[in-house]
Order: structure tokens, then sequence, then C-alpha cells
């Protein structure tokens, strides 16, 4: 009997299936262990659950305790056992065999074209480069998807999913035209697939090779074939989970070998085995999309948003005449969190808006990092903007009485459905960078009438530290011009959601300034002083008046302090993308997981960049990479001294008597600064000694991501604060924060033109006042840009003002600990730097 009849025969066994209850992940009994790795026998051993993947066998969770699985359309009793993979894989490693991979090698003289025409996204034109590439159908629907590695000229190796492996397959034979030089050879047999990620990654394969597993030297998708504990592997630098981490091929042979090295490796940082149901939550966690849930034969790469994997200035390739001479489609995908209590979006649900069936998900899952039920879906265009206010109600496969759930998109997350153009050759000026500051660029140079401009940001818009910022929006600075561009600031936020449609959270509300010492009383009368000559309101207050307009204050230490009434707060997510939606309004044109690989230069002048997706040309370049900046500008010799601290805020709710209109609240001599949000208190902090934070680089991957904060460190701070506001001692803490921000030697902010490099300007090192400087330093750097001379004496923040020294990352480290807490330290004149003395 051929094993095609005995699985035939044996699947007969499943007809008793067919009016029972179909519980999600409800394994088939009959016809298992068709198709088996090397890893299979082991994994069971150690607990794998598996499923069964067009004959495969795969790992889907691990039973450590010897639990079965209680399957049920709720939240079951593996939750917390998904929960405890995912948290290795976020915050230690874990490994997982996926040699269930489809697998192809196109070989011969015409593989580069054939692939080209074939596929909708551009190929590697670098050995070792590696593209996300999708299959389109003549009508421009999405057939499948492809990681395409380039192994050397003529040699590409292409990975789909499991379940396409022939439907794939046949697809690429049949495209190939008759005298091209074209072989496919499927090899998904010949080679297994581990994949390793999460933060020690690294660490664990350095012990292995001798391969420089470094960002510089090994880039996100790059491959490389190196060896590992002897074994000849081909390493890929990307994976599904979004954090760091490898793909690798090995030989299937020497799968085994590879396992046990790398667990025996990784057992001292904590490595955990996980699976399939781990993967899909951390990749819910992402955003990153599926094969077969919302990429499919029904919609467009526009419908999904993945127009920036679309390279439309290629020549024709299959399905471009249909996507182009067509619209961009009815539907747009949309990524939401669910108000769930214990059951999560699996795919196929209606999407109600009140009782109009508007949409359907694809597919779900509980995103234990960021405590979420998350979801996909297609809906309407009209639907999908963020922050419409529409709630839409979710149509649950369980029953009615146990209540609908409503889906809403995450606040600040941009539209998942917006259409994106491909990546451009040329244009005018290249924006690196997109938080609040790059962004804001962007919009004053489009709205300067530079149209041909490109923003590209590695990740998402505010992914680094915008995303976390305070809120503030202050206006008085130590001279009239930094004065004067907070000011335009303030302006541009009151207008901003009127102008663009999108919300800003911004809200004047004042700010008021204490001082409990005399010395410090001095200074903010000096500051009063200075603001009524740069034309600033202000007020100088007694402590009965400070009482009277902060009522949570405790005020028997004061001697007095001032009150600006146009300063306010606001939301530096929604700031950046309405400035986005105007950028755009103007013909900007942005594009998100862009990450530019290196500054172009020919002598001592600017080309252009070099992205993963190719070069793009131009007169400008603008560094707005924030703490990434200093490390993108060395590469083309350009001194840019800025180092990332940790920023630390705690956020108190239940505090008695807080209201949205409370002024922001600054107490230097403490240290500390309260602002309102939403609904909560922040306490944010400038302590006297900072810690400087990513000595030895930062993560390729970063993204959205806090640091692990010493508490101890900020206790101090916390104490201080709470005497001068009484109420935190009887309120609770939401939420202990850590994130990173970038400092510089003199707590001044870089801009201009470099001199090292003509027409190369950077805008950078903001000094954690980014959103509150955002709007003026986008408008004087795009006028400068248009007029070849800045608009007005910026010397103070002008690059130029550097020293080749203050580059030097043991400088900065000292340096950046003592600037930062200079903030709010007593500004004494001719008050001098502590530390980075000695150098010359």
């Amino acid at each position: 009997m051929t094993l095609q009849i005995a699985y035939a025969c044996i699947r007969l066994q499943d007809y008793g299936l067919t009016y029972a209850t179909p519980l999600p992940g409800e394994e088939f009994p009959a016809a298992r262990d068709c198709r088996l790795t090397p890893l299979h026998d082991t994994l069971k051993v150690k607990g794998a659950v598996h499923t069964q993947t067009f004959g495969w066998e795969r790992p889907k969770w691990f039973s450590l305790d010897g639990r079965e699985e209680d399957h049920s359309y709720r939240r079951n009793n593996v939750f917390e056992v998904v929960r405890d993979e995912c948290k290795a894989v976020r915050e230690r490693v874990g490994l997982i065999d996926l040699t269930g991979f489809a697998k192809y090698d196109v070989t011969g003289a015409d593989a580069e074209a054939f692939l080209n025409r074939v596929l909708a996204n551009r190929m590697p034109r670098r050995d070792g480069g590696i593209a996300l590439a999708h299959f389109l159908s003549k009508n421009g629907r999405i057939l499948g998807e492809a990681t395409v590695t380039r192994i050397s000229g003529e040699h590409f190796y292409l990975l789909s999913a499991a379940s396409a492996e022939l439907r794939d397959l046949d697809h690429l034979v049949q495209q190939v035209e008759a005298g091209e030089q074209v072989k496919i050879r499927n090899t998904t047999e010949e080679r297994g697939v581990i994949v390793l990620a999460g933060p020690k990654a690294r660490d664990v394969l350095s012990g292995l090779t001798e391969a420089s597993l470094e960002n510089a030297d090994f880039p996100w998708r790059t491959a490389q074939q190196i060896e590992i504990a002897g074994v000849p592997t081909l390493a890929l630098r990307i994976n599904y989970v979004g954090e760091l981490g490898w793909e690798l091929h090995p030989a299937m042979a020497d799968l085994p070998a590879l396992y046990d090295a790398v667990w025996a490796a990784g057992e001292g940082y904590g490595i955990a085995d996980f699976g399939l149901y781990a993967m899909n939550s951390l990749r819910m966690e992402k955003g990153y999309r599926g094969w077969g849930a919302e990429l499919t034969n029904e919609v467009t790469m526009f419908e999904a948003d993945m127009a920036r994997f679309y390279a439309s200035a290629k020549d024709d390739f299959v399905g471009k005449s249909a996507t182009e001479n067509n619209d961009a489609g009815p539907l747009r995908l949309v990524y939401f969190e669910v108000e769930a209590e214990d059951a999560d979006v699996r795919g196929g649900e209606p999407i109600f808006l009140g009782d109009e069936c508007v949409g359907v998900t694809t597919s779900g899952g509980y995103g234990y990092a960021v405590e979420k039920s998350l979801g996909f879906g297609y809906v309407p265009p009209e639907q999908a903007e963020p922050g419409s206010g529409d709630r839409h109600r979710l149509a649950r496969r369980t029953p009615s009485r146990h209540g609908p759930g409503r889906t809403h998109l995450r606040p600040g997350q941009r539209a998942v459905g917006q259409l994106m153009a491909a990546l451009p050759d040329r244009c005018e000026v290249v924006v690196v960078g997109g938080g609040v500051i790059g962004v804001s660029v962007a919009y004053h140079l489009a709205e300067a009438g530079i149209q041909d401009v490109v923003l590209l940001e590695r990740k998402e818009l505010t992914s680094g530290t915008t995303w976390h910022a305070a809120g503030l929006v202050g206006q008085l600075r130590t001279s009239i011009n930094m004065t004067q561009l907070a000011r335009y600031t303030s302006q541009l936020y009151r207008g901003l959601e009127e102008e663009t449609g999108q919300a800003t959270g911004y809200r004047q509300c004042g700010s008021i300034s204490i001082a409990a010492t005399a010395e410090r009383f001095e200074e903010l009368k000096r500051s009063a002083s200075m603001a009524r000559v740069f034309g600033l309101e202000v007020k100088l207050l007694s402590v009965g008046e400070i009482a009277e307009k902060y009522p949570l204050i405790q005020t028997e230490d004061l001697f007095g302090g001032i009150h600006i009434p146009s300063d306010g707060y606001a939301n530096a997510v929604d700031i950046t993308q309405a400035l986005a939606k105007g950028a755009k309004s103007r013909g900007a044109r942005i594009f998100t997981d862009t990450k530019v690989e290196a500054i172009l230069r020919d002598g001592d002048e600017v080309t252009g960049v070099r992205t993963a997706e190719g070069e793009i040309r131009s007169k400008y370049v603008v560094i707005c990479g924030g703490m990434w900046s200093r490390d993108l500008a060395a590469s083309v010799g350009v001194n840019l001294p800025l180092h990332a601290c940790e920023h630390y805020y705690v956020l108190f709710e239940g505090v008695e008597g807080l209201n949205p209109e409370l002024p922001v609240l600054r107490d230097y001599d403490a240290c500390t600064y309260y602002k309102y949000d939403a609904g909560k208190l922040l306490v944010g902090a400038f302590e006297p000694s900072a810690k400087p934070w990513g000595m030895e680089g930062i993560s390729e991957d970063f993204c959205f991501d806090e640091i692990a904060g010493d508490f101890d460190h900020f206790e101090p701070v916390l104490h201080d604060a709470m005497k001068r506001l009484p109420a935190l001692e009887q309120a609770g803490i939401q939420k202990f924060f850590c994130g990173p921000e970038s400092f510089t030697p003199d707590v001044r902010y870089h801009l201009g033109e470099a001199p090292q490099l003509k027409n190369c300007f950077v805008a950078a090192g903001l000094n954690s006042i980014g959103l509150q400087s955002a709007g003026g330093v986008g408008k004087v750097t795009a006028e400068w840009i248009r007029d070849g001379r800045p608009p007005v004496d910026l010397w103070e923040v002008d690059v130029r003002r550097n020293m080749p020294f203050q580059g030097n990352r043991q400088y900065l480290q000292s340096r950046v600990s003592e600037s930062l807490g200079l903030l709010y330290a007593t500004h004494y004149p001719f008050r001098q730097y502590e530390t980075g003395r000695g150098c010359a």
C-alpha cells in the first residue's frame, strides 16, 4: 500500500468528526507523523505538543508539566504556558523549530531577471541581501509571500509558507518562459531551520562562531554562510517575532547537532523552547501580517498596507498593470485592540458598526508584553482611520449572553490601511528619522515649497523616543531666538488639529515654576525679566498665589514662583501624526520600516542615502535620527556628540483633586516636574547624576521599547515629590517608566549644516525638549535649506560649535551623566562642568 493510499484510508477515520464541535487548536488524530524534522523526537521528549501543517509536525506549545490542552473558544489552560514562552523570547532568548518552511533554490544566468518579473518587490542587489517579496496574480491580488536571499550572483534562496510548498513551486515553474536560463529546485527536505530570537541571541551565538555578529558586520536583513559549533550554516538576520535574532539553516542531517550546541550555549542565558502559539502572539504585538490570513488572493498590496514591498519603479512584473490601472481597492487592513475579557480574535469574526456589518477579522491573539487582545481585520477605508472615535462591535463565535467585544485602533497607531508609494530613486531632500523632529522638518520643508521630500524611518513613526515623551510644551529659553522658536512651536500646535483634522492632545493650561531657595527665586525673577524682553507674558507669583493656582501643593518652604499662562502640554505621538498628515498633504512622502544603512557622498558633498531597498539620490540629507544620529553621522565623518541616558517618570493614579486644567508644575530644587496625563499625574525628573545608556550600542530591533529602570536610583526623587504633593502618598503608582533620551555635552541641541559634509544637515540631541522644540527646529531647518543660510542667529545650537574630542564615547558617557542633571540645576554665572576635563 502506498503512503498516499494509507493516508487516505486513515483519514477516513475523520468522517466521525463531521458533526463534532470544531474547537480552536484541536488536532486530527489520524494520519500523523507523515513528515518529521530531525528534532521531532527530541522536542517531544521536552514536552512539545505538535500541530500538522502540510504533513509537517510542528511544535505549537510545550507542556512542561504534562498537562493536556482544554480546547475552547476562550482562553484555556495553556494561556499561562504560552505567556511564559513569550516572556522568554522578549526578555531572554527562545528557540523554535521551523524546518517546515518551503524552500527553493533559483539559479541561472536569468535568475535575477526572472524573479524581478515574478515578484512585486525588487530583488536584493548585493550577495547576502534579503528582501520580502510577493507573488501577485494577473489581476493584482496577493498569491503568496517569499523571503528572498541572494546567495551569490546567479543563486537565490527562497522561503515561503509550509502550507504553500507545492502551490508556490508550481507557480514559479509555470512562470519560466521559453529560452529563459532559470533552474528551480525544491530544497524543502534538504535544509533544516531553527530560529534563535531574543535580546540574548547574540550572546548565545557569539560563543559558537568566529564570525562577528555585531550590527556593523552582520546587519538586519542580511545573510552569511558561517560555521556555528563547527556546523556549516546559512544564517539569516531576520525573524517573525520582532526581536534580535537569526534564522539558522543547516543541512537537514546537521540540524540536531546545531540545535544541541545552541541549546547548551543558551542555558546560561535562560534559553527556552517556544512554539507556534507564542510566535503568533509575538508577531501580533509587532503588527506582522500573516500569509493566508491578512495576505490572500482577495486583496491587493495596497489594501494590505504592503505597498512598501511593491517596487513600482521596476519594469513590468506579474500583476503590476492590473494593480496600477485600478484604485487601491474597497478595503483597508486595520490593526486593533479588542476590549475582551477572556476570548481573543481568531479570524473570520464579522465586525459591526451599529447594526451594519462593515468588515471581517483575519487573525488575532493576546499580546502578553502589552497586555492587550490584538487583531487584524478588513474594513472600508472610511473606517480605517485611527482616532475617528467610532467603536466597532465584534461578533464572537460564542453565545451572545457573554456580551459582544468591541474593537478600536491603538491610540497613536497609524492607519494600517494607509496607501504608500514605492521608494523613489531620487528626490530633493531625504529626512532620516520619523520622530517628532524629523516629521516636523519634513512638514516645514513641504510648507516652504520644497515638494520632493522623502522621510525614511527605520521602524514606525515615533518608535524611538518620541512615543514616551512626557508632553510638556514650554517656551521660555535663555535667549530671544531660542524663545521665539519655542513660541512658534506652541503657536503651531494650537492650530495643528484644525489644520489636519488629527487630534493632538494640545492644551494651553499654563505653567508654574517654583523656588524653594532664595537663590532659585533670584534666578526665576531674572528669567521673568528676560521673558518680558522676549515678548512672553509672565507673572511673578507669591506663595499664596501658587497655592491658589495649584491646590495640591505644599508651600511651607517656598519663596515664590513664576507663571507663564501660554505654556501647556500635548500628546507627542498625536502631534507627530498630525505633522505627518500635514506633510503628506503638501506632497512629502513618508516611508516606515525603511532603515538608512549609509549616507552617500562624493568628495565633500552629500549625494543621497542607501537603504536595503536601494539607493536614493538627493541634493540634501537631514539627520534627525535621535540617539542613532551620532553613529550614522560618524560613518561619513560628521562629528555629532550626543549620548543616550536613562530618563524616568512615574504615573500616579487616584490623585485627589487632579484635573486637566492644572498648570504644568516645575520644582527645580527637587529636580521634578508634574503634568496632568489622561486622568493620571505624571511625575518626571532630571536627577543630578544621570545614568548613561546604550554604551555598547542600541539593539537593531529597538522599537517602542522601554529599558529596565533602577528604582533605587529614582526613589529619592520620588520621596521629594511626595513631600511637595502630599496627595501622592495616598495615590497608587500606575506605571514606573524608564526610557532612553539623547543628551549633548552642553545641553544644547545640534542644528544646521555639518562642516565636514556639504548639504548634510542635522537636527538631533534635543535633551528631552524635543516636543517643545520640534516646530521651531523644523521651521528654521527648512528655511536654511531653502535659502542657503540660517534665518536667524542660531550659533548657540549650531553643529559647528562642536570640537572633535567631544565625539569620544568615553567623554560623552562621563559628560552626559552631568549635563542631564544641570537642566534643573541653578544656573549660576560662569558655572563650569566638572566632568570631561583635561581633554587638551
